[in-house]
């Protein structure tokens, strides 16, 4: 009797053991793709931000041109006015 629940409490250690392995298995396999999917949204993220980093660059430079030839404009209208107020005061 005392053999046959040795033999009993074996087989559920073992069986334990087997699902903790089991476990530990699926744990590791489950921690290498949490970490490949970091690596991956990591070089995603670069990539995205090279590509938008270049754009933004590119808008800056379209808004300061613009700014810069609004100015020049404003002067060169300026610049007329005055001499269509001189103009008209001949």
């Amino acid at each position: 009797m005392c053999n046959n629940r040795l033999q009993e409490l074996n087989g559920r250690f073992a069986s334990y053991i087997e699902k903790v392995q089991f476990l530990e298995a699926q744990n590791h396999r489950l921690a290498a793709d949490v970490e490949n999917l970091a690596r991956r949204r990591v070089k995603q993220t670069t990539q995205i931000k090279a590509m938008y980093g270049v754009e933004l660059q590119e808008s800056r430079r379209l808004v300061d041109d613009v700014e810069k030839n609004e100015a020049r404009l404003k002067i060169r209208c300026a610049s007329l006015e005055k001499q269509l107020e001189e103009t008209r005061q001949k």
